[in-house]
C-alpha cells in the first residue's frame, strides 16, 4: 500500500510539473527559441521532398534546400524537380528559386518552356527560418502553438498558421515542425477546410554549418530567357 501511493504521489508530481511546463510556454516564447537557434547557424543544407493533392491535380518533387548568412545577408537556393499530372496527362518539370539577400529570382522550366521572374526578397517568406519568416507569416496570417511532436525521432515544436482573410483558397491551414535543436523547419503539412492532408513537405538528411560557396546564389538566366521584374522599380 504504501508502494502504492509513493507511486501514485511521484506520478501526481511528475503530471503537473509536465502541465506546468507546458503552461510556461507560449508562442512568443516558443518563437523567440526558434529565432535564436535560426540565428546561430552560418549555413544549412539539406533534402527536400514535396508532396500535393488538390482540385484534380497531384505533384510531387524532390530537390535540395541550402542557406547561407553571408555577413549578415540570409540568402537561400531552392531546386526541385516535379512531376504533374491532371487526370491522364502528365508533366515533369523543375523549380529553382534563389535568393542573393535582396532579391528573389524564380526559374520555372515545364517541359521545356522557361520562365523566370524576380521580386524583392521582401515579398517572399525570405530565408526558410528566424525572424524573417515570422515576420512575413504574421503579416498575413493568425498564429497558434500547438503540443509538441517527435518527426522521425526529432523533438519540434508545432505552430498552426491560420490566413487572416480566408478565401476560396484549397488550403484553409497549415502545420509547421520546427527542429528544437536547430530551429529548422523540418515538416509542414497543408490541411483542407475538412482537416484532410493536401500538401506535405518534409526537410531530412539536414547538415548544420556546411561549407557553401556564395556563388550558390548567385542567379544567372538561360540563355534566350528574359526575366520579368516584378519589383517595381
Amino acid at each position: 500500500m504504501k508502494i502504492h501511493i509513493c507511486l501514485t504521489t511521484v506520478a501526481i508530481s511528475l503530471l503537473t510539473l509536465q502541465a506546468g511546463a507546458l503552461a510556461g510556454e507560449t508562442l512568443e516564447s516558443v518563437e523567440k527559441k526558434i529565432i535564436e537557434q535560426w540565428s546561430k547557424l552560418k549555413s544549412m543544407s539539406a533534402k527536400t521532398t514535396m508532396e500535393m493533392t488538390m482540385q484534380g491535380m497531384s505533384m510531387k518533387s524532390d530537390g535540395t534546400t541550402e542557406y547561407l548568412n553571408d555577413q549578415g545577408k540570409e540568402k537561400y537556393r531552392m531546386d526541385m524537380k516535379m512531376e504533374q499530372s491532371f487526370g491522364d496527362q502528365k508533366m515533369e518539370g523543375s523549380v529553382s528559386t534563389i535568393s542573393d539577400g535582396t532579391f528573389v529570382y524564380n526559374l520555372n522550366d515545364m517541359m521545356g518552356q522557361k520562365m523566370a521572374m524576380k521580386q524583392k526578397a521582401d515579398s517572399l517568406q525570405g530565408a526558410p527560418g528566424g525572424r524573417q519568416m515570422f515576420d512575413n507569416m504574421k503579416k498575413n496570417s493568425e498564429l497558434t502553438l500547438l503540443p509538441d511532436e517527435k518527426i522521425d525521432g526529432q523533438a519540434a515544436y508545432v505552430i498552426e498558421s491560420k490566413p487572416k482573410s480566408p478565401g476560396p483558397q484549397p488550403m484553409s491551414k497549415s502545420k509547421m515542425y520546427f527542429a528544437k535543436d536547430s530551429g529548422i523547419m523540418i515538416k509542414m503539412v497543408g490541411l483542407d477546410a475538412e482537416g484532410k492532408a493536401i500538401m506535405t513537405m518534409n526537410v531530412k538528411d539536414v547538415k548544420l554549418n556546411p561549407k557553401i560557396s556564395p556563388d550558390r546564389f548567385v542567379f544567372k538566366a538561360p540563355e534566350g530567357v528574359q526575366v520579368m521584374d516584378m519589383t517595381g522599380s
